[in-house]
């Protein structure tokens, strides 16, 4: 089983890229209750503040949901502050049994953080990690890509 996925199975999205996607969603739909923001680790992304800010601007959407392992903790304190906004929900996936005693420690500092600025989260104990595998066919119809490409 691979963990780690090599660097041709990426794909990077500019900031403004993934904003104008959403842009264009939006001003189709009457509302969009919620945003997920899950992949990889959302506070590794060197422009999440920017990101964060810009969906939290646009109109007709309900609830941003940030999915994360919680041990990365940001530096910027403005990304702290952004994250308390009522309308953002943050997810912690603990694998703490899995962690190391490092990152079980920058967990515990990262939630004291999140209580410090009063960021509403969630810390779901149960949870396991599982690689889905990557984003090739899947025995979907032929039509499905046909509609939306292979």
């Amino acid at each position: 089983m691979r963990y780690m996925y090599e660097s041709k199975d990426n794909i990077d999205l500019t900031p403004e890229e993934i904003l104008e996607d959403l842009t264009k969603i939006v001003e189709v739909s009457d509302l969009i209750s919620k945003v997920v923001i899950v992949g990889g680790e959302a506070f590794i992304h060197p422009k999440l503040y920017i990101i964060l800010k810009k969906i939290l601007e646009l109109p007709k959407i309900g609830l941003v949901h940030i999915i994360t392992n919680g041990t990365i903790i940001p530096k910027n304190s403005d990304l702290f502050k952004l994250i308390s906004n009522k309308r953002i929900i943050l997810e912690i996936s603990n694998y703490s049994k899995n962690l190391s005693k490092k990152l079980q420690d920058n967990m515990k500092k990262f939630m004291l953080e999140l209580d410090k600025y009063n960021v509403n989260y969630l810390c779901m104990n149960t949870l396991q990690w599982f690689d889905f595998g990557n984003f090739g066919k899947r025995f979907y119809s032929k039509l499905l890509f046909e509609i939306c490409g292979d």
